[in-house]
Order: C-alpha cells, then structure tokens, then sequence
C-alpha cells in the first residue's frame, strides 16, 4: 500500500538506582519502565 506508513518504537529505560520512577499518579514500583509507541499515517493524496 503506496499511502499507508505504520511505524513503532519501543524504549526500555533502567534505573540502577531507584525503586520507584515518576511521582503521584505517574508513580511506578520498580525499577525499570517500558514505552510503546504506534504512529499510523495514511495519505490521501
């Protein structure tokens, strides 16, 4: 498909450290995060 692009990146961070990452609602327990992200791009030309 000439007009359909799908790109993903997955990014894995690690905190020597820490035992929790972020603060308030963003708080995790542990010591490494994982982020997904998905971009579809169609166009219509």
């Amino acid at each position: 498909m000439e007009h359909l692009n799908i790109s993903t990146k997955i990014g894995r961070t690690d905190y020597w450290d820490r035992d929790e990452i972020g603060s308030g609602l963003d708080l995790i327990t542990g010591s490494h995060k994982t982020d997904i992200s998905l971009q579809i791009v169609w166009n219509n030309l």
